[in-house]
């Protein structure tokens, strides 16, 4: 997906042969909102209480659908999905979390330190494609332990 697309969600609902509908600004608006990578019920939570009146069925159908044009990216983890904005065309295939065993926190790996380390990272897997002849199309990069919060 190009960069014009992300940034613009009714554009690529469009090209997907889809109407931008008000639920549909709704959800991502919820998203975009969201730092803590919530999950359907608390999106669908959320637009209660900024009054939306949507289904719990439309959240659950929209941010599938969002997922499927690639403008969310949904985080299997554990018994609930949770999902999130993709920011980018690297986001795309390439994220970074830090995960909280005890809260089940989602939280971003800082830019700043995916940056001093990313040939590292991309170095790494490159590498364990070659020897394993396995031709890697993207990763996933979560560290687990216990949150602030939490401690």
């Amino acid at each position: 997906m190009e960069r014009s697309a992300m940034a613009n969600p009714a554009v690529a609902l469009h090209e997907a042969g889809y109407k931008f509908t008000h639920q549909r600004r709704s959800v991502l608006d919820v998203l975009r909102d969201s730092h803590d990578h919530p999950t359907a019920e608390d999106i669908y939570t959320r637009l209660h209480s900024r009054g939306e009146g949507v289904a719990m069925g439309t959240v659950y159908r929209t941010v599938e659908l969002l997922e499927e044009i690639g403008l969310v990216r949904k985080i299997i983890l554990g018994a609930r999905n949770r999902y999130e904005l993709v920011k980018s065309p690297s986001h795309v295939k390439h994220y970074y979390h830090l995960i909280c065993e005890k809260c089940g926190s989602i939280t971003d790996i800082s830019e700043d330190i995916l940056a001093a380390h990313a040939k590292s990272i991309e170095e790494l897997t490159a590498e364990v494609g070659k020897v394993s002849g396995f031709q890697v199309s993207g990763y996933q990069f979560r560290i687990f332990g216990v949150c602030r919060d939490c401690r």
